[in-house]
């Protein structure tokens, strides 16, 4: 679930503009893709994005104020699949573009899910479930 607008964006160098995306657009999935990975070049970390995904679950646009312009961005439930590694540094970078300002914040929803149904199995391993607790990260099994 988004806790604050996720802006997704293309910026063409050549003509210094800027698209942004909303997630009925056809090519939502491979922006936040692109948007990922060019997050992960810049701060220089090789992290596999292969299996990574965030398909729209109950999105919604909304139009924000950003450096004093308004852009599309969206908000709602969106289905995010990645690596452990990929995750947890989304989560605590935050996903798409202008996550300076605070737009890309997410938490997780299913979590309570995972929980219940590691107890059902009685799947007890500290890497299961991880929660962030002020600035660590805490297991709550």
């Amino acid at each position: 679930k988004m806790q604050s607008p996720l802006i997704v964006r293309q910026h063409n160098a050549d003509t210094n503009k800027d698209e942004y995306y909303t997630y009925d657009s056809a090519e939502f999935a491979d922006k936040v893709r692109d948007n990922v990975s060019i997050f992960l070049q810049k701060v220089n970390l090789d992290i596999s994005m292969e299996d990574f995904s965030l398909l729209p679950v109950k999105g919604k646009k909304v139009v924000v104020n950003c450096f004093g312009r308004k852009i599309d961005a969206n908000i709602g439930i969106y289905k995010i699949t990645g690596n452990q590694e990929l995750l947890n540094i989304l989560y605590q970078s935050g996903l798409g573009s202008r996550r300076s300002v605070g737009h890309g914040k997410w938490c997780n929803v299913t979590i309570c899910m995972v929980y219940k149904y590691a107890l059902e199995l009685k799947v007890y391993t500290n890497n299961l479930i991880k929660l962030r607790g002020g600035k660590k990260w805490v297991s709550i099994l």
